[in-house]
């Protein structure tokens, strides 16, 4: 086996409470600041390092709260219809009726970063994102349901947000009757292949 060297190329001075990475994109994120709100992309190039336009996520909770009120779990990049774009859950308060919303920032040009779309979850609790063929799957752990979203499709628009609401709710397999679990497994085992493809 032959010997690999390992140097260091450049290097990045920073607080950071934690990291994402998406070997797809080459985008790595730096979460920082007290609440961890604060969002630092960082674009991969060649052994270079470029800084693109940092962006604050408006926290939930408590305004005053020293606690983090963004964390890892609650968020990943992914590539959407060609796009580079990082989701982030925010978690509404407890005394909102509204739920949960998944708020999407596009990466344009790997320069800027801007809030483009908001998906209305309308549910709370634990969840987990995942992205397959363009379309954003949110599972709901409670519930043992997975939301699907099409960003694409006609939604309400402010002028600058598009705010959409879900196309459908998969049961889970385990809980649902012979026919609606074959027809979830098939549906998703061609997602997941034309993923792969």
């Amino acid at each position: 086996m032959g010997k690999s060297v390992v140097k260091m190329t450049k290097s990045l001075a920073m607080n950071v409470n934690w990291f994402l990475f998406c070997r797809r994109t080459s985008i790595l994120l730096l979460s920082s600041g007290t609440v961890g709100n604060t969002i630092q992309p960082i674009f991969l190039k060649q052994g270079n390092l470029h800084k693109l336009s940092r962006f604050e996520i408006e926290p939930t909770g408590a305004p005053k709260t020293q606690k983090l009120t963004l964390e890892e779990r609650d968020a990943m990049i992914g590539i959407i219809y060609g796009q580079p774009r990082v989701l982030v859950l925010r978690h509404q308060s407890s005394k909102s009726n509204q739920g949960a919303e998944v708020v999407i920032y596009t990466i344009k040009k790997m320069s800027t970063v801007k809030k483009t779309h908001v998906l209305k979850l309308g549910r709370s609790g634990r969840f987990a994102l995942s992205v397959v063929d363009n379309l954003i799957f949110v599972h709901h752990q409670a519930s043992k349901t997975s939301l699907m979203f099409d960003i694409e499709l006609e939604a309400e628009c402010d002028g600058s947000i598009f705010y959409h609401s879900r196309l459908s709710c998969l049961l889970n397999p385990s809980r649902a009757t012979p026919q609606i679990s074959v027809s979830f497994l098939h549906i998703l085992f061609m997602l997941i292949i034309a993923d792969a493809l």
